[in-house]
């Protein structure tokens, strides 16, 4: 089974650092991270968490991805769809 998740952020490294934590070991493949805040101080906090959630050697890949802007939620799921259909292999099912 070929399992993605696709993560919003928006303004909320905190928040979206738990989620990270909260998906190890659930059979997920890749993350989509979106960085929905189009900030530069917001994307720096993200990838802070980013790099204290891979140094708990959690079982998955976990990509970033920015428009550079806020696209909205539905938006921002569309992007990553987009974006794993044209750069990686589509997955089987999406989280």
């Amino acid at each position: 089974m070929n399992v993605c998740a696709i993560i919003l952020d928006y303004f909320g490294a905190e928040n979206t650092e738990r989620c990270l934590i909260s998906l190890a070991h659930q059979g997920i493949k890749t993350i989509y991270l979106v960085d929905n805040s189009g900030c530069p101080s917001a994307s720096a906090q993200l990838h802070k968490v980013l790099d204290s959630v891979r140094s708990k050697r959690v079982d998955y890949d976990v990509e970033v991805i920015s428009a550079g802007k806020n696209l909205g939620f539905a938006r921002g799921v569309n992007y990553a769809l987009l974006h794993d259909r044209r750069f990686g292999s589509p997955h089987d099912y999406y989280l």
